[in-house]
């Protein structure tokens, strides 16, 4: 009776001390439906590392990064600039045929990419002419820019998406056919070059271009 008794006792006070951590417990490790959530966070989580802005002129200082190379670097007289206006940029100028002229462009040095990325998504609010979305790589100290043509709408704000895969490595209008395919990594710049065989204004809206892995 008495062992019988020690065991109950002993059950009892057991009993006590489990039940404040079994409170604990309850109150600081997730219930099932709490992993739920976790998970539901790290999905989004993924998702976001599918897409990555690389120029946003919604940022104040976004056009400050910006240069212009005009044909004048090969005696051309072809005039750009690019500028603010509200929460976007404007590349536009006037293209010269003079002295074997043609060209204007604008570019920006851009962070290191992650591997991985296959597609550019630019936001644009074109004029109608056609123009090339340029991706620059540096490969053995020597500078190399890939480009992707793109024709634009008459005022009409697009989204294109344009596959890295399809971007040509090209120096002073040659294609460089055995050149490596464009991999987001190498991307040093980014910019846009309008080349025209007729005279006349230009005018690009660029919201934005991101980086997007499909």
């Amino acid at each position: 009776m008495t062992y019988k008794l020690s065991n109950l006792i002993l059950a009892i006070v057991l009993l006590i001390v489990a039940l404040p951590f079994d409170s604990f417990a309850q109150a600081h490790w997730p219930s099932e439906p709490r992993r739920s959530q976790v998970s539901s966070h790290r999905i989004q989580a993924d998702k976001m590392k599918n897409h990555t802005m690389i120029i946003d002129f919604k940022q104040p200082s976004e056009w400050t990064q910006w240069q212009i190379v005009n044909d004048g670097v090969m005696g051309g007289k072809s005039q750009g600039t690019i500028k603010t206006m509200g929460d976007h940029g404007v590349f536009s100028g006037d293209i010269s045929l003079e002295n074997n002229g043609g060209f204007s462009s604008t570019l920006r040095e851009i962070k290191p990419l992650e591997q991985g990325f296959n597609h550019l998504l630019i936001d644009i609010k074109g004029d109608g002419l056609t123009y090339q979305l340029r991706a620059v790589v540096y490969i053995n100290g020597y500078r190399l820019p890939y480009k992707h043509d793109f024709t634009t709408t008459d005022q009409k704000r697009k989204q294109l998406r344009l596959p890295l895969a399809n971007f040509e490595a090209s120096f002073r209008g040659r294609i460089i056919s055995d050149a490596p395919p464009l991999a987001s990594e190498n991307i040093a710049e980014i910019g846009v070059l309008i080349t025209n065989k007729t005279a006349g204004q230009f005018n690009l809206h660029i919201h934005s271009v991101a980086a997007y892995q499909d």
